[in-house]
C-alpha cells in the first residue's frame, strides 16, 4: 500500500480497527490511538521518501542496514556474556518477586 497520499480519516479508522482486531495475542503490545497514528505517520513519511527516491532516505536506509549488520555481529561476539547477564537479570527478578510475595 502506498502512503504517498495520506489516508483519509475513515480509512485510518478502518485500518486502526482491523489492526486492533488482529492484536488479540497476549504477547503483542497494544497501542493506543495516538501511538498508532504516530507509527502510521512514520511509515507514511518513509514510504513517500522511498517513492521520491530522496537522498536522505537512501542514507537512512544505508545506515539502517549497517546498524543491523553491526548489531548482528555484536550479538554473535557477545552471545555468551549476554546469556549470562540475562540469567542474572532473571534471577534478580525472581528473587524480587519472591520477596514481594512474602510481605
Amino acid at each position: 500500500m502506498s502512503f504517498k497520499n495520506f489516508l483519509t480519516e475513515s480509512q485510518e479508522d478502518e485500518m486502526f480497527d482491523k489492526t486492533i482486531k488482529l492484536l488479540t495475542e497476549s504477547n503483542v503490545v497494544r497501542m493506543d490511538r495516538n501511538t498508532m497514528r504516530k507509527r502510521l505517520f512514520t511509515q507514511a513519511t518513509l514510504a513517500a521518501a522511498r517513492e521520491a527516491n530522496d537522498p536522505f532516505y537512501i542514507k537512512y536506509n544505508k545506515h539502517n542496514k549497517l546498524r543491523k549488520k553491526y548489531r548482528r555481529l555484536i550479538q554473535e561476539r557477545f552471545a555468551a556474556q549476554g546469556r549470562r547477564k540475562l540469567a542474572e537479570y532473571d534471577a534478580r527478578r525472581r528473587a524480587n518477586a519472591n520477596n514481594s510475595n512474602r510481605k
